[in-house]
C-alpha cells in the first residue's frame, strides 16, 4: 500500500476513530464525576462555583440520625462532642446507610449522540428501608422548602469541578485512538 493510499485510508476512518475516542473519554469522565459526587457525601462541602456551601445539620437531625443507627453510636457521639450537632463532619451529612452513594451512576445509552447521563438510580432500597434514592437525592441536591431541607448539591458541583479534566479525558482518548490507526 502506498503512503497516499494509507493516508487516504486513515482519513476515511477518522470520523469513526474520533467517535470511538470521544466515547471512551466520555465514559472515563463520567466515572470521574460519579466518584467525585460519591466522595462529597458524608463531608460538609464548601461553596463551589454557583453552588452554595452545605449548611450544618440541625442538632435535632443529628440526634435523630444517630438514635436510628443504634444507642452505642449515639452514646459515642455524645461522649466525643458533648452535644448533638457539634461534631462537624462526624455528623455525616447525606450518609445514613450508603444507598445514595451506591445509587449514583451513569447511563451511556445515548453516547453515540455524544451524551452521557449522570444521576441517581430510581427504585426501592433493599428490605423497603427508606424511600426511592432518586427522590431523596433530588431533595438534597436542590433542597426542599416544604421539608425545610437546605440544598446540599453534590452532583452538579462534581461535574463543575471536573469539567476541565473530563475535556482532557476526551482529548486524550481521541489522541490514543488516532495513534492506534496511524502506526
Amino acid at each position: 500500500m502506498s503512503e497516499f493510499d494509507r493516508l487516504f485510508s486513515v482519513l476515511r476512518d477518522m470520523p469513526d476513530v474520533v467517535s470511538a475516542g470521544a466515547e471512551k473519554g466520555l465514559r472515563k469522565g463520567a466515572l470521574r464525576v460519579v466518584r467525585t459526587a460519591q466522595d462529597k457525601l458524608g463531608t460538609y462541602q464548601p461553596a463551589v462555583g454557583e453552588f452554595p456551601a452545605w449548611e450544618k445539620l440541625k442538632p435535632e437531625s443529628v440526634r435523630r440520625k444517630y438514635s436510628q443507627k443504634n444507642k452505642k453510636a449515639a452514646r459515642a457521639y455524645l461522649k466525643k462532642h458533648g452535644a448533638w450537632g457539634a461534631g462537624g463532619n462526624d455528623d455525616g451529612p447525606l450518609v445514613d446507610n450508603g444507598f445514595l452513594s451506591k445509587a449514583i451512576t451513569s447511563d451511556d445509552t445515548d453516547i453515540k449522540d455524544g451524551v452521557i447521563y449522570i444521576g441517581v438510580m430510581g427504585g426501592t432500597v433493599p428490605n423497603d428501608k427508606g424511600s426511592d434514592p432518586s427522590v431523596y437525592a433530588a431533595v438534597h441536591e436542590f433542597g426542599s422548602v416544604k421539608s425545610k431541607i437546605p440544598p446540599r448539591p453534590y452532583l452538579r458541583p462534581a461535574l463543575y469541578e471536573n469539567q476541565e479534566q473530563v475535556a482532557e479525558d476526551i482529548g486524550q482518548a481521541i489522541a490514543e485512538e488516532i495513534e492506534t490507526i496511524w502506526h
